[in-house]
């Protein structure tokens, strides 16, 4: 069964006779959950499903969670902000420690400095946990 389904769209905004007349543009939809990303800032139909994808798997690492379990020795998660599955391990830490930093930095076995880089690093990781945060009567956490 395909979990997600691709339809190329005409792009929107600016771009002259090419873009209104190609359907460059992609629209990715993951069945299962129904989220729903989309790619046209290149000029290309290939380069916009990559985009779509990568953007897909970030939505769904930071709207899908998951009981926090400490990383396996053997494979370890590397804390890049772009890498959905370290953004999908971050805050499954967040959300079992309630969104308090120092907690969670402490069960990921980094510094509340090393963390806090990590959330700031990613605007969209950024604005999910203040988004958290602020629920739970949090202050917000500030961009560097």
């Amino acid at each position: 069964m395909l979990q997600c389904t691709f339809e190329a769209v005409r792009g929107s905004g600016p771009g002259g006779q090419k873009r209104n007349k190609t359907s460059n543009a992609v629209r990715l939809v993951h069945n299962p959950t129904g989220l729903v990303v989309r790619a046209e800032e290149r000029r290309s139909q290939k380069n916009n499903r990559s985009n779509a994808l990568e953007r897909l798997r970030l939505a769904m690492a930071i709207q899908l969670r998951a009981p926090f379990s400490p990383s396996d020795p053997n494979d370890p998660v590397e804390l890049r902000p772009r890498d959905p599955r370290a953004v999908a391990h971050v805050l499954d830490a967040l959300e079992d420690t309630g969104y308090v930093i120092a907690t969670a930095a402490e069960r990921l076995g980094i510094t509340t400095g090393a963390l806090s880089r990590f959330i700031c690093g990613n605007e969209t990781v950024l604005d999910e946990v203040n988004r958290q945060r602020a629920i739970l009567h949090l202050r917000s956490l500030r961009p560097r």
